[in-house]
């Protein structure tokens, strides 16, 4: 990943009271910052940090991080936040945060942010759906059967997990669903077995 400097904008006046750090009119540049930002965040779960940092000094400091995670945003607050999705899953390195006045510099150690894949069952979540009414010629649908359900972490690599031989049913209570981003499409089958290609897809937040 190429380096990247995204710079918070400046503290000037009153707010620089509404961040926690403080800057006196001293004739010297005195900058601390401190804290221990997470390292891990689940797919789908939401990723925040922010630094203490204290000034004294006659510039008006700010903050600035390097290689910002593209999933994440940084606030003049110094603070990351950010929700990272199932396609975001891997190491983000070499991520630092810094409070600058003029030419002093005060810097956190170097991290990382590991997004991991969810885990665990969330609570069940209902799926509804219309009945097809033609076939793709466009004529009268007259042997719907039944329906099947299509689940998946990601929106290209989706699998059949519940056969519905029924065609007066338009929704399902799914259960078992890990927690975090899924991925969800159906399909339609008439009484000779022929199925529908997929219906869109659809991307809902489990927890």
């Amino acid at each position: 990943m190429a380096d990247s400097i995204v710079r918070a904008a400046l503290l000037t006046g009153a707010a620089a009271w509404c961040v926690p750090l403080s800057a006196w009119p001293q004739t010297t540049e005195s900058l601390s910052i401190a804290g221990v930002p997470p390292t891990t965040v689940q797919a789908g779960q939401t990723y925040t940090f922010a630094p203490s940092a204290v000034a004294t000094g006659p510039m008006s400091p700010h903050f600035e991080i390097q290689n910002l995670p593209p999933w994440a945003s940084f606030s003049w607050a110094g603070r990351i936040t950010g929700t990272p999705e199932v396609t975001d899953e891997g190491t983000y390195p070499n991520i630092v945060i810094s409070i600058v006045a003029g030419q002093v510099r005060a810097s956190l150690p170097t991290f990382s942010i590991s997004v991991q894949a969810a885990n665990g069952v969330a609570a069940p979540a209902t799926i509804s759906w219309m009945p097809p009414v033609t076939n793709v010629d466009g004529s009268v649908l007259t042997d719907l059967a039944g329906y099947r359900i299509y689940v998946g972490r990601t929106p290209n690599q989706l699998v059949p997990i519940l056969a519905l031989d029924n065609a007066a049913v338009t929704s399902y209570l799914l259960e078992g669903l890990s927690t975090g981003l899924n991925y969800f499409a159906m399909t339609a089958m008439n009484s000779r077995g022929v199925e529908s290609t997929l219906s869109a897809v659809v991307g809902v937040t489990l927890y």
